[in-house]
């Protein structure tokens, strides 16, 4: 390459600057690219995920018949949480970039998560004058094993978003092993009393509490009962990345 072809080429990357490569797969990314930020996501790394927009239960947020109660809200006696409402569907695309952000901790994949996460704030929460969000909480040990909550920081790169704080509602009193390969009952059993209030001393109407995916909604439930009973008078709604 000549002098005049490296300024030339110097030049145009000053004036139009390249697009940086997909933060997946390191391929060179274009206009049509998913952005969060400053980082992009190619269409073919984007191309698997579902994005849930569909009609929906009304109270979880699954694919239904708009306006309708699906048959496993229809069946929970009470209902701690107001809605629960999710960004994509857990296919096997979203499990492969779970797996990587959450286990192997490649975490430079958050601002992605996090942007899928606002396209629901704004069509789903941006009008409820939300007071804080907050996170599901990890024991000890498993923030220890992983060394970080992927819940916490996509809730705090969700409220840097929004302008909107958040805080650590709930304490994890211990460790439970995978929920989503357990049924329901064995679901329910399992997270009886595994959360309590932390110490925050000031009131709520409006709790946004985050998550990475819904499964069954019994971690959802179990969450949102603590925080109604510490704060009575403050609804609870959920967010997650995956359902």
């Amino acid at each position: 390459m000549t002098l005049w072809q490296t300024a030339r080429r110097f030049v145009l990357d000053v004036l139009f600057p390249p697009f940086p490569p997909c933060l997946y797969c390191g391929q060179e990314a274009n206009e049509k690219s998913f952005a969060a930020g400053t980082a992009f996501v190619c269409q073919d790394c984007m191309s698997g995920f579902i994005r849930i927009e569909g009609p929906i239960c009304s109270v979880c947020g699954r694919p239904w018949i708009q306006g309708e109660i699906c048959r496993d809200c229809v069946r929970r006696t009470h209902q701690a949480f107001c809605q629960s409402r999710s960004a994509v569907t857990y296919n096997e695309k979203a499990k492969e970039w779970l797996a990587r952000y959450k286990y192997r901790g490649d975490r430079v994949l958050a601002p992605v998560l996090a942007e899928l996460l606002y396209e629901v704030w704004q069509r789903e929460y941006a009008s409820l004058s939300i007071d804080v969000i907050a996170y599901m909480p990890l024991h000890e040990d498993r923030l220890m094993e992983r060394t970080f909550n992927q819940a916490e920081e996509l809730a705090r790169l969700l409220g840097e978003r929004v302008r909107i704080p958040v805080c650590g509602l709930l304490v994890r009193t211990r460790a439970t092993e995978k929920q989503s390969m357990k049924g329901r009952g064995d679901r329910l059993a399992a997270l009886q009393h595994i959360f309590a209030p932390a110490a925050v001393a000031r009131s709520f109407r409006r709790v946004l509490l985050v998550d990475d995916v819904y499964t069954t909604g019994s971690s959802m439930q179990a969450a949102a009962q603590v925080i109604r009973q510490q704060w009575s008078q403050a609804e609870v709604y959920g967010i997650t990345w995956a359902r």
